[in-house]
């Protein structure tokens, strides 16, 4: 990540945690190209999408890319 006076870090900008069976749950080639921030948020045991990042993206334009 690069901020704003050009300073760069590593961060983790994304980290979700599913248990097997949420994971199981999804029909991922179906899901290919939909917005996908709700059903993260709601089915994993653990979301997170780093502050820096997240003020930048609209949820609803949020699409899995497979």
């Amino acid at each position: 990540m690069t901020d704003q006076y050009c300073k760069e870090e590593i961060d983790t900008v994304t980290d979700e945690i599913f248990s097997k069976e949420n994971f199981q749950k999804f029909e991922w080639e179906n899901l290919k190209y939909e917005p996908i921030y709700n059903a993260f948020v709601n089915n994993a045991e653990k979301h997170y999408l780093h502050p820096g990042v997240m003020k930048n993206v609209k949820k609803d334009k949020l699409l899995l890319s497979l």
